[in-house]
């Protein structure tokens, strides 16, 4: 078949073939077959966490923790040697810390929100050629080598 994403510069017999499936569709046995050995058509939905445990997460990531850690041997130098303004290099790194981890959940919260619009666009309903006519069906039940009319 060439590349990989390259279908479309494949015949259409070649690709119906590859995909265990014909001009007149599949048949509603073959396509049973294949909803029970591939399981339905669905998206599964990311595990929603709390706004808390994601900010948590946030600020407990490898970055986050290093700047942390830098902004206390920082803290800790200006102890043993005062006067160059190492404090203020630790305020600073702890600071950069909390701004990527706010900067970092926001981006987390708008992708998260962007993912369910999406979902919310998702077509509930099909047609495809199944048994050599067209049929409506759930998305659900869409399984490899259905050909689907648009």
């Amino acid at each position: 078949m060439g590349e990989p994403g390259r279908i479309h510069n494949v015949a259409v017999d070649e690709v119906l073939s590859l995909l265990g499936s014909g001009l007149e569709g599949l048949t509603s046995a073959e396509a049973g077959r294949r909803l029970k050995q591939v399981g339905p058509n669905r998206i599964s939905e990311p595990e929603r966490r709390s706004w808390l445990r994601t900010l948590g997460r946030q600020l407990s990531n490898f970055f986050t923790l290093l700047l942390l850690a830098a902004a206390g041997i920082c803290v800790v130098a200006d102890r043993a040697a005062p006067g160059e303004s190492m404090d203020v290099m630790g305020m600073a790194l702890a600071g950069v810390a909390v701004l990527n981890a706010i900067f970092s959940f926001i981006q987390e919260y708008r992708a998260e929100k962007a993912m369910q619009a999406l979902l919310a666009f998702l077509p509930q309903q099909v047609t495809v050629l199944r048994d050599g006519g067209e049929h409506r069906i759930g998305a659900e039940q869409l399984v490899p080598g259905d050909i689907i009319t648009i």
